[in-house]
């Protein structure tokens, strides 16, 4: 592997930094020599992930407790690295969401949304500038494989993922003419926290789905990043994604992964729509105040008159 310092600079910046994906390619990019930039919500546990990469690999580190689901945490990330040789970002972060689509609340599926594509689409673009101005540079969307296919009861979740792999495939091209590299990254069930909460409720092992080590989504990313558009991690998830994208009918697909999802799930009630709870539509109308309306504000309103 080319030196990645001389390659993109010296400092990296990885969101989700403290544990499993994110974990691993700080590890990673801190045994090459590169200083890093570490983002997740928990101050301590960045903290602790600091202390212990520079005492192993003897690199500087700055820390940065973000909730990315805030645009002015975005924002904070660009303004508090500027001062910085920052070459690499690792858009890492992510949440899951998982059961009957219309069982969740509005806020629910935005804060999904918010972390999963709006944080890194806004990273990319900004720090993006930043590195065609410097004339080099790399960015890693770590996706998933999940993201190769529409997914029933992992509804938006799978739609988040698919929004980055093909964000990531389009600015491969848009970005290589000056000098940044673009990766989407996408790897199958991979041991991590999150997975971990995820197998509460989904048994993937009834299913046949093994598990990949974080430390080798890592390096595949890093080895892959400016050689592909893209990349699926882990031989049974390319034989998945390949068997979406050239075999089955989109719906086949669908009909396919939404049923190994129903044989996975622990809980089959979450596959329902909680009909006895009140809409989020209803919730938020029973909160405003009351108001007596007449017939003349109702007239106005429906003539949209002021």
């Amino acid at each position: 592997m080319k030196s990645l310092t001389s390659k993109y600079g010296g400092w990296a910046i990885v969101t989700g930094a403290t544990s499993g994906i994110g974990r691993s390619f700080a590890e990673q990019l801190a045994r090459n020599g590169m200083n890093l930039v570490l983002v997740a919500r928990t101050e301590a546990a960045l903290q602790q992930t600091a202390k212990e990469l520079q005492s192993q690999y003897f690199i500087q580190t700055r820390v940065l407790a973000l909730d990315l689901t805030n645009s002015i945490a975005r924002e904070t990330l660009d303004l508090e690295t500027l001062d910085l040789d920052v070459g690499l970002l690792i858009n890492n972060a992510a949440v899951e969401q998982r059961g009957s689509f219309v069982r969740h609340t509005t806020d629910e599926l935005r804060d999904v949304i918010e972390v999963n594509v709006t944080a890194p689409t806004e990273l990319g673009q900004r720090f993006g500038r930043r590195f065609v101005k410097r004339g080099k540079g790399g960015v890693i969307f770590v996706s998933g494989s999940i993201g190769y296919q529409a997914v029933p009861y992992l509804a938006n979740y799978a739609a988040t993922k698919a929004h980055q792999v093909n964000l990531a495939e389009a600015l491969y091209y848009e970005l290589r003419p000056y000098g940044v590299d673009v990766l989407g990254l996408s790897p199958g069930l991979t041991t991590t926290p999150m997975v971990g909460r995820l197998e509460q409720a989904i048994r993937f092992s009834r299913v046949g789905m093994f598990q990949l080590r974080p430390a080798y989504v890592a390096k595949v990313g890093l080895k892959q990043l400016g050689r592909r558009p893209s990349a699926v991690v882990g031989r049974q998830y390319q034989f998945f994604a390949m068997l979406t994208k050239r075999v089955l009918s989109r719906a086949r697909g669908a009909w396919l992964f939404g049923t190994l999802v129903r044989i996975a799930f622990a809980d089959k009630s979450l596959l329902e729509p909680a009909q006895d709870e009140a809409t989020p539509s209803e919730i938020e109308l029973a909160s405003r105040p009351q108001t007596q309306s007449t017939n003349s504000s109702k007239h106005c309103v429906l003539a949209r008159c002021n």
